[in-house]
């Protein structure tokens, strides 16, 4: 089993030039890639999607002089190497632009993948981003969520996981029979209670399916980054202390900057029970993710990286868990 982690840090940006800032940020993680267990190997891959959320005018005028300062900053900041020769691969999801401003923002940025969603209960056959994309010699991380998270009001209505896997399948592979992602990625933050209202066994099942369409197919998959900051620091704690080395779990929790509430929770104390619960979802979920066949553990950290967010900081836990 090829096994690798996805590592998606998201921002959401109004300027552009702040954007190219984060990627270069982001580049001295290299070194810090997870080296998760490939049957008799180790092999560290870095991958970094940053969320770029660009609110430009649809005058011209102003589309024309953010294309410029973007170029300008390109030229200083990202060199025709920098990104392309670094370990990690870089990529950006754009939104609140047109297709082909995407297009032209990808490629000022220098990255080699771009991330899209896809309803699957709404795939009519044709992705036209997608087919932009890849004519434009990118490769798209697909999300692939079953039902949109809005309503036709436009407001945030948590979903359900579905329950037919027969019907999931078969919609999965008439998404795949016309397209092959460079990664598909299977639903957004299943623990999250702004996106899903279900149980993380539903979401299990769903990934299991999954997995087992996108292996048939020899097409890379990753789970839906059910692992946060946040989520990683209390099971590194609560690793240690369930071990009984309470000094590891200290002096970790210090160095990450843990909050008490989080360490009361890593504990399994605390009032917040809500949280509790999602704790032990997310270790069935590190469960679930060690026993399938994915290519990629997802995980997300937001930028501005710091102290409490450091990938360097907590991923010695997911390192252990998936090389045992």
């Amino acid at each position: 089993m090829r096994f690798r982690q996805l590592f998606i840090a998201e921002s959401t940006q109004t300027n552009l030039q702040q954007s190219v800032t984060i990627l270069n940020n982001l580049r001295e993680y290299d070194s810090h890639a997870f080296k998760i267990k490939t049957m008799k190997k180790l092999t560290p891959i870095f991958l970094v999607v940053v969320c770029i959320n660009t609110t430009i005018s649809c005058k011209k005028e102003t589309i024309v002089k953010e294309t410029e300062t973007l170029k300008a900053v390109a030229s200083q900041s990202i060199s025709s190497n920098s990104l392309i020769n670094t370990k990690a691969n870089f990529g950006v999801l754009v939104t609140a632009l047109s297709g082909d401003d995407k297009i032209t923002v990808a490629k000022l940025l220098g990255v080699k993948y771009v991330r899209q969603s896809l309803i699957l209960k709404d795939f009519t056959g044709e992705l036209p981003l997608t087919d932009k994309y890849l004519s434009n010699g990118f490769k798209v991380i697909l999300n692939l969520n079953y039902k949109p998270i809005q309503n036709y009001k436009g407001e945030r209505v948590p979903k359900l996981f579905p329950t037919d896997m027969i019907e999931y399948r078969n919609t999965l592979n008439k998404v795949f029979d016309k397209y092959t992602p460079e990664i598909a990625v299977i639903e957004n933050e299943p623990l999250n209670d702004n996106h899903y209202k279900d149980t993380i066994e539903n979401y299990i099942r769903e990934l299991k399916n999954a997995v087992e369409v996108c292996n048939q197919r020899g097409i890379k998959v990753a789970d839906g980054g059910a692992f946060s900051a946040q989520t990683c620091c209390i099971l590194v704690y609560k690793d240690y202390f369930s071990r009984g080395m309470q000094a590891e779990a200290d002096d970790f929790a210090k160095r990450a900057g843990m909050e008490d509430r989080f360490i009361k929770a890593a504990k399994g104390k605390g009032s917040n029970q809500r949280l509790l619960v999602k704790i032990r979802e997310a270790e069935k979920m590190v469960k679930a993710d060690a026993a399938l066949n994915l290519d990629f553990v997802n995980i997300h950290w937001y930028e501005p990286l710091s102290d409490y967010n450091d990938p360097r900081i907590s991923a010695f836990y997911f390192e252990q868990t998936f090389t045992l």
